[in-house]
């Protein structure tokens, strides 16, 4: 599910709340944030749980 998105940060939050790996973890929080790089940009992916 979309949490959050921030288009000033260029950043979105996404929550995992069902599924396999959620008998692993209490959480999951997937964090894509979009940087401008020359003539593309660099996206960075960050997981936390």
């Amino acid at each position: 599910m979309m949490e959050k998105v921030n288009d000033k940060d260029r950043t979105i939050v996404y929550k995992l709340v069902e599924g396999e790996i959620m008998k692993a973890f209490k959480s999951w929080n997937s964090i894509l944030n979009v940087m401008p790089m020359g003539e593309g940009s660099l996206v960075k992916w960050t997981m936390e749980f």
